[in-house]
């Protein structure tokens, strides 16, 4: 049963799989030659079309056709690879452009964001820096005001402690103006911090965009553990992908030929197997005297 079987997936497979590559492959010569692309294309699928029934001709004729035509048959067929997989290359490099394209305008916008990010930073350490030199101020006037004493000697010799009321006056002008100023350099240190958060959070939304995280995430790993650029590996991966499509295509529909042509070997029986065997012998006489014999062993 499985081998009943074998032929019809084998010829679905190579189907799917030169269907899959037609179509890639048109698909990206047309971007290649955007100003005629609709004649390209039907240029390009008729070509397809073609290498798929001479596959299966020079396997099923090779022994019939003279070797001018059937090296014409190989070399027009290995040449219709080598332009599929171009076209599959180039639809594949231009789809990786639009990603790439995504990627570029990301991190254009994170270059931007980190420039704010570092002004922000900037003034906040000036913010910051201020706001200390104050606190230290805030504190000596206080310590002044605890030591704005003035003693001195009463007429019995006993020694009285009072304060300067000017002073004081100063000190304390001096502490609110100080403690005013300290408050606005803090209302601005939190305002200057939730601008920075912003900032991160906003690189955060754009590297971690669940649309182009899914399709440059895996790529971005590859690189990162290959110690390669990510355009370089993906360009590993689409010469992999060219190298594999049309050959494999070629090769199911030359593999569901074979599976054909030994289904009808087995239908045969062994007369009619060693005739067809006498019919492929190159030479004439020798090929009249074994169809003879044959004939008399088997009546």
């Amino acid at each position: 049963m499985e081998k009943k079987l074998l032929p019809y997936l084998v010829v679905i497979s190579a189907l799917s799989v030169s269907l899959s590559a037609a179509f890639y492959s048109v698909t990206g010569i047309g971007k290649m030659f955007s100003g005629s692309a609709m004649n390209v294309m039907i240029m390009m699928a008729s070509l397809e079309i073609a290498k798929l029934i001479l596959a299966s001709l020079l396997y099923q004729y090779w022994g019939k056709l003279n070797t001018l035509l059937k090296t014409y048959y190989f070399i027009a067929i290995f040449t219709l690879m080598i332009i599929t997989s171009a076209g599959i290359y180039g639809y594949l490099s231009a789809a990786y452009s639009q990603t790439a394209n995504k990627v570029e305008n990301v991190d254009k916008q994170v270059v931007v964001l980190d420039v704010k990010r570092k002004l922000f930073e900037t003034q906040l350490g000036d913010v910051q820096l201020e706001k200390q030199r104050i606190t230290d101020n805030i504190s000596d006037l206080t310590k002044g005001l605890s030591n704005n004493n003035q003693s001195y000697k009463d007429k019995s010799g006993a020694i009285l402690t009072t304060t300067s009321s000017a002073n004081r006056k100063v000190f304390e002008a001096q502490l609110k103006s100080a403690q005013t100023r300290r408050d606005e350099l803090g209302l601005k240190e939190t305002a200057l911090s939730d601008s920075i958060t912003k900032i991160d959070l906003q690189k955060l939304d754009l590297q971690t965009n669940t649309d182009l995280a899914g399709e440059i995430g895996p790529l971005k790993y590859i690189a990162k553990i290959t110690n390669k650029p990510v355009d370089q590996v993906v360009n590993w991966f689409i010469i992999a992908l060219m190298l594999v499509f049309d050959p494999l295509a070629v090769a199911l529909i030359i593999a569901f030929n074979s599976l054909m042509v030994k289904k009808e070997e087995d239908k045969k029986s062994p007369f009619q197997q060693e005739l067809e065997d006498i019919a492929r012998t190159e030479d004439p006489g020798i090929r009249n005297l074994v169809l003879f014999d044959a004939v008399i062993n088997n009546h």
